[in-house]
């Protein structure tokens, strides 16, 4: 189903989109226009839906035995009630969406907003929704989901061009029973931005975690203050992360390296697809002293452990870790201590588990989403 808010149009004004949208294209017949505000310039800004299908029921845009052709939604740009510009924003064809045959389409239009949800599928159900920016034209969120509609498999993300920050979650059924889930996994998406003319600085395709909980993740201890201990992290293309750190408190004078503050690497060959049953996957820990000393900790690090780097910036702790190559499946673990003696908390960028792949956080490569690392939204 597409759902939109339907508005009259003067006559002269339907020729006139008639004219501009529909020239040499038949079936073409305006079903619907929507306000969309004012562009900088002052020029109103409308949303025109056409149909381009033959058949008359509205919740499909195809006809069996014919060619889909759906329906077009175009940006209009009208200065004193003229079309000055036009730009196509949507092709859609509602075939069913998949063998259940229950797509949906759902627009909603704002000033300067538009957003597209969609859904369909057969047993595996999915969703996405895309948010745009009408003028000047941008992506500002993304998200995906999809659905076992037969178990307990769950899982989803979203992405904000506006924040440059994004999260995710997954649901994985017991391998005793595919009915029952395991608990979720959640995570923040790890951006990866281009190495290439980097100058070694953070910027803005960060994720940052904290000791309060309010961003990150507390997977050992209680949640404390922010200013107890936190990180912020990158992840470049060239597999270089770099980590900031800030602690209330350093300690790194404990009989072990355990007990000093540190940083843990956890990845897996490839992201976890929520089968981890079928298919297991093999997790390696890295300890990273804020020394730069690199302990192999658990499962698969027996490879050439990771370069390090660490230097001190107004008592900020900034660690280089060159892994080699960008890990599908990441989690980094800041862990805190006070006394030297036991670890206080450990905050992650996932709800981590202990030797568990299928609890690690995934990174994102931003050119499969339409974009770079920039605080300005990706143009399409």
């Amino acid at each position: 189903m597409l759902t939109l808010v339907l508005l009259p149009l003067a006559h002269a004004a339907q020729d006139d989109v008639i004219a501009t949208l529909c020239a040499g294209r038949s079936p073409c017949a305006i079903s619907a226009t929507t306000d969309a505000g004012q562009d900088a310039q002052g020029r109103d800004l409308q949303v025109v839906e056409l149909n381009l299908s033959s058949v008359s029921d509205p919740d499909w845009a195809f006809q069996v035995g014919e060619e889909c052709k759906g329906r077009e939604l175009h940006l209009l740009r009208r200065q004193q009630g003229a079309v000055v510009d036009t730009r196509l924003l949507l092709e859609l064809c509602n075939d069913g969406y998949g063998a259940h045959g229950m797509g949906d389409d759902n627009i909603s239009i704002a000033d300067n907003r538009l957003t597209h949800g969609t859904s369909g599928g057969s047993t595996w159900r999915w969703d996405s929704t895309t948010t745009w920016q009408l003028s000047p034209y941008a992506v500002l969120e993304t998200s995906h989901g999809s659905e076992w509609t037969m178990g307990a498999n769950r899982s989803g993300d979203s992405w904000s061009w506006e924040t440059l920050s994004g999260t995710g979650f997954m649901t994985t059924p017991s391998c005793e029973d595919q009915d029952q889930a395991l608990p979720e996994t959640r995570w923040m998406t790890l951006p990866v931005h281009p190495a290439e003319g980097s100058d070694g600085s953070l910027g803005d395709c960060t994720v940052s975690v904290d000791s309060a909980n309010t961003t990150g993740f507390v997977v050992f201890g209680e949640p404390g203050e922010a200013s107890d201990g936190g990180m912020r992290v990158a992840l470049s293309d060239a597999g270089e992360l770099l980590i900031a750190i800030h602690d209330d408190v350093w300690v790194d004078d404990a009989a072990s390296w355990l007990l000093n503050d540190h940083i843990e690497i956890w990845t897996a060959p490839e992201a976890s697809d929520g089968m981890a049953c079928r298919f297991p996957l093999e997790v390696a820990q890295w300890g990273i002293a804020l020394d730069g000393q690199v302990h192999a900790a658990y499962g698969a690090a027996t490879a050439a452990p990771p370069q390090v780097s660490v230097s001190t910036t107004d008592d900020i702790r900034h660690v280089r870790i060159a892994l080699g190559s960008v890990p599908e499946a990441l989690t980094v673990v800041f862990s805190d201590t006070d006394d030297g003696l036991a670890q206080e908390r450990l905050i992650a960028t996932s709800t981590l588990r202990f030797g568990d792949a299928h609890s690690l956080g995934q990174t994102m490569a931003l050119e499969e989403r339409g974009g770079l690392c920039s605080r300005s939204a990706p143009k399409n």
